[in-house]
């Protein structure tokens, strides 16, 4: 009976060292999960940090080009009234050699009096600048 009892005590202790040697093993596998998952997740929070940083540099960019849009866009705009006033200017040359008044051309071209005239004095025929001395417009 002794001889039972230590074949029992024995099985048992077989399976308690196995179940033991198998937990061991579990513990191990799931310690090495963990490191891994540490690792990965320190290099996420590097990869995050690095993310935040540039993120801030291009808030800055994104301000810079903000800004030189808003720029170019206004000398856009410059440039395109210029190039109104240019036309009214071609505009207003083209129909002073046809031998219109310098009224006619203030009212037609949106330029002022003075430009008219100048206009008219310069392009215009002998008749339309004789007109134009006929005409006081500085009283007007």
């Amino acid at each position: 009976m002794t001889s039972v009892l230590f074949v029992a005590i024995s099985i048992v202790l077989a399976i308690l060292l196995y179940l033991l040697l198998r937990l061991f093993s579990i513990t191990q596998f799931q310690a090495k999960k963990i490191d891994s998952a540490e690792l990965r997740l320190e290099s996420e929070k590097n990869d995050l940090a690095t993310l935040i940083v540039s993120a801030d540099g291009m808030d800055e960019k994104i301000l810079f080009l903000e800004q030189r849009l808003m720029r170019l866009e206004e000398k856009l705009s410059e440039i395109g009234k210029r190039g109104q006033r240019e036309s009214s200017y071609h505009s207003a040359i083209r129909q002073a050699q046809s031998g219109v008044g310098f009224q006619k051309l203030v009212d037609d071209c949106n330029i002022s009096r003075e430009e008219a005239d100048l206009i008219v004095r310069l392009y215009g025929s002998d008749e339309a600048a004789a007109d134009n001395k006929d005409e006081d417009w500085t009283s007007l």
